[in-house]
């Protein structure tokens, strides 16, 4: 019995552990899924065996997705299989939402097509493969906050809290790159001056990386940039941020990269409450495979 309960008490532990603070729910980070059907591929197949290969992709995001899609496989063409550089744009439905669940739209791809088929040839006793299945698409990130700023940060603002130093909470749409850890800081410029410094976390969250845009229908290296908008909702204001490129993009090679705003804002009143929207857009890559195919040749069946 003792031993009954210090199991249930690990099982609650982890269980407690493996949930976020604040967190109800399911968090759908990725806004495209890509999935291959049961055994589409088989995960054995004997030399000259017909197959196809089937893909179901999810839209979790409330709006109409083009994504493009390529599979190929580890062989190469010498053993016929899955042709290299096979490749498909197809063009997925809005999700809905019904309350607080957003239900994705959903569409079955195959290739080489509904009625075709693929086959291995040429194999040399047993070898082994997998298919892989690159999907594309672009997305845009929308983060939203409401910071308080102040005309003087010396005064105290009564029945609100308006900080100098602060941190914000922030909410996402539900997207593979989110911001996190937003803080704000207000420095005086003048009598009716004040500068808005905020510093963020731009994250990459989901299952794949950050590509760039310009290259989505293509497997040609570029780099992973971040087009970036931030505005306060209603202000006149134009954000400087570092670290940036000299085109304004952020280059997100790693996972996670931290990012300084500054803007000026002008003050008449006391204080004000004002709306922050950060907008990110960008292309994003996911790469998907099945597990080793068993492939049988003529003489490895016997």
């Amino acid at each position: 019995m003792k031993k009954l309960i210090i199991l249930l008490s690990i099982i609650l532990l982890i269980s407690a552990a493996c949930t976020l603070p604040g967190q109800q729910g399911e968090t759908q980070n990725d806004a495209v899924t890509i999935n291959f059907l049961t055994n589409q591929p088989p995960l054995e197949l004997y030399e000259k065996q017909n197959f196809r290969v089937g893909l179901n992709i999810k839209n979790y995001a409330q709006e109409k997705k083009d994504v493009f899609v390529c599979i190929f496989d580890e062989l190469g063409d010498y053993f016929n299989g899955v042709p290299s550089n096979t490749c498909k744009s197809i063009k997925l439905d809005a999700a809905e939402l019904s309350g607080n669940d957003v239900l994705p739209s959903d569409k079955r791809v195959y290739w080489p097509g509904e009625d075709q088929t693929y086959l291995y040839e040429k194999i040399d006793g047993t070898m082994s493969t997998s298919v892989f299945a690159e999907l594309s698409y672009p997305h845009k990130t929308v983060s939203t906050s409401q910071i308080c700023i102040k005309r003087d940060i010396e005064a105290e603002t009564r029945g609100v809290t308006c900080d100098v130093d602060s941190k914000e909470q922030v909410e996402n749409n539900d997207a593979p790159v989110k911001i996190s850890n937003l803080e704000k800081r207000l420095v005086p410029l003048g009598k009716n001056k004040v500068s808005v410094m905020l510093t963020f976390d731009i994250s990459n969250v989901g299952s794949g990386k950050v590509q760039n845009k310009k290259s989505l229908k293509g497997r040609e290296e570029t780099d992973p940039v971040i087009d970036m908008v931030i505005n306060l909702v209603g202000e006149t204001n134009s954000f400087k941020c570092n670290p940036t490129r000299e085109d304004g993009k952020i280059l997100l090679k790693e996972n996670q990269k931290t990012i300084k705003c500054e803007a000026s804002v002008d003050m008449e009143e006391p204080y004000r409450m004002v709306p922050l929207e950060i907008t990110l857009d960008y292309g994003y890559n996911i790469l998907t495979s099945t597990n080793p195919i068993n492939l049988i040749g003529k003489e490895g069946g016997k």
